[in-house]
């Protein structure tokens, strides 16, 4: 969601309290996965297949989280 969002990696990181590093290597990863080569196409490809539809609600922040998600 927060690539779609627009999100850059810092705020990405922030958002979820990691290292902007970490972040980055997450988004690479999910970038991989989807088959796709930039931000913009994930994006794209997530509002074309309905996938943000199906996304839950995104907490606001980690004390949101379920501890089984943790």
């Amino acid at each position: 969601m927060r690539v779609a969002d627009g999100e850059d990696t810092r705020l990405i990181a922030a958002g979820m309290g990691i290292a902007p590093s970490t972040a980055r290597t997450h988004v690479q990863r999910v970038l991989m996965k989807l088959g796709v080569g930039s931000r913009l196409e994930a994006a794209a490809l997530a509002a074309r297949t309905g996938l943000l539809d199906r996304a839950g609600p995104v907490a606001q922040s980690f004390a949101d989280v379920p501890q089984d998600l943790r």
